[in-house]
């Protein structure tokens, strides 16, 4: 047993002598730390929440959001991978970050390793996309996941030698991480696990394609080979799974499209009955009658139909059908504001259903700007 354990000791040794030797230092895994932190100082400098930020912020600082990011967004399809959710899902990150990746990096070599993590970050977002564009998909862990992938395509090479010391000094955070997501994945619907899933597979078929022994010439002589290669695989993988990704976004335009006439008439009628009490013509409890009797109705019968749709149609269209209803929503609170103000003579309340109309103009404005490129994220709550 001594003689065992001697011999374990001196192949652990040789093995992380020979890692050093191969790649002396990990700066992709620390730039990447780095990349993570900054980005989350960022976000509280900017205003969003220690703890739990909102989805405004999520979305702003480049969260992967399915109707933003097949229109004009490409972007965030590598930005997500640096944004989380808190404080603890950013410490959880780093800390797995630093302990695997380290490794993988070292038995990659730091070029090899940058194209692993990167890759398999990219076609999480893409999975997630192909599975539920409505999901907001955010942080390392696709990334992550892509590195595990590399790291158990090294376990069944015999060159490689991976002894058993080297996944004990990685046992702690790889059963904390996997506690967390499969606790997460049970408790919370929105866990973004087709992520975790394409980046894992992507990770793994790399770590295949860019394998090298650790020792020997076989080493340097297959790198630019099994680089060619990995570029190669890389490019059919983020090509490919575009093509997956389903017509949703035509269907958010006829969705769109159809909000924008069932209002005109309603945004009509409302017009001329405001220009009539602005030019003296009309007296104001007039006004808020006819804006009562002829007007609200409208709004009110809006309302109900989107609420309809959201009911009737599948839960991807509920998210869908979110924007218009609250689009609808805000008009009809607008008028009940100007209601109240007419009746009253109150200019504050008058005021403050012209914001409100303002809000539903600017907001039908964007929509308007960008139905030919694409869907808008989900309205916020209220």
């Amino acid at each position: 047993m001594p003689d065992a354990r001697v011999h374990a000791a001196d192949d652990w040794a040789t093995f992380q002598t020979t890692l050093r030797e191969n790649t002396p230092h990990t700066p992709v895994t620390f730039f990447l730390a780095a990349a993570n932190v900054a980005v989350f100082v960022g976000m509280l400098i900017s205003g969003a929440h220690w703890l739990v930020p909102n989805m405004e912020d999520l979305l702003r600082w480049g969260s992967n959001y399915g109707p933003l990011t097949v229109s004009q967004e490409r972007w965030r399809l590598l930005t997500c991978g640096f944004v989380h959710i808190g404080l603890v899902h950013l410490a959880l990150n780093v800390w797995v970050l630093l302990s695997v990746c380290r490794l993988v990096e070292r038995l990659y070599g730091n070029g090899f390793f940058a194209l692993i993590y990167l890759v398999s970050g990219l076609i999480g977002s893409l999975t997630s996309l192909c599975w539920n564009q409505e999901t907001v998909s955010t942080g390392a862990s696709a990334a992550i996941f892509g590195s595990y992938g590399a790291l158990f395509a090294c376990l069944p090479r015999r060159q490689t030698r991976l002894p058993k010391e080297a996944l004990l000094s990685i046992r702690d955070s790889t059963i904390a991480y996997a506690g967390y997501s499969l606790f997460y994945a049970v408790v919370q619907s929105g866990r973004d696990n087709p992520a975790h899933m394409g980046g894992l597979c992507a990770g793994l078929v790399l770590g295949v394609v860019l394998w090298r022994p650790l020792t020997g010439e076989e080493r340097k002589a297959l790198a630019r080979r099994r680089l060619a290669a990995g570029l190669g695989v890389s490019a059919l993988m983020l090509c490919s799974l575009p093509f997956f990704i389903s017509s949703y976004v035509e269907d958010y335009r006829r969705a769109i499209r159809w909000y924008v006439q069932r209002e005109q008439g309603a945004l009509a009628l409302l017009g001329d009955l405001v220009r009539e009490s602005a030019a003296g013509s009309t007296p104001d409890a007039e006004t808020a009658k006819r804006l009562k009797e002829e007007c609200l109705p409208l709004w009110d019968a809006i309302v109900e139909d989107v609420e309809e749709l959201r009911t009737a149609e599948g839960s991807a269209d509920k998210k869908r059908y979110q924007l218009l209803a609250y689009l609808a929503r805000l008009r009809r609170r607008a008028v009940q504001r100007r209601i109240a103000g007419l009746r009253a003579s109150d200019q504050q309340q008058i005021r403050a259903a012209d914001a409100l109309q303002h809000r539903a103009d600017h907001l039908l404005a964007k929509i308007q700007r960008r139905i030919d490129a694409g869907p808008l994220p989900q309205a916020p709550a209220g």
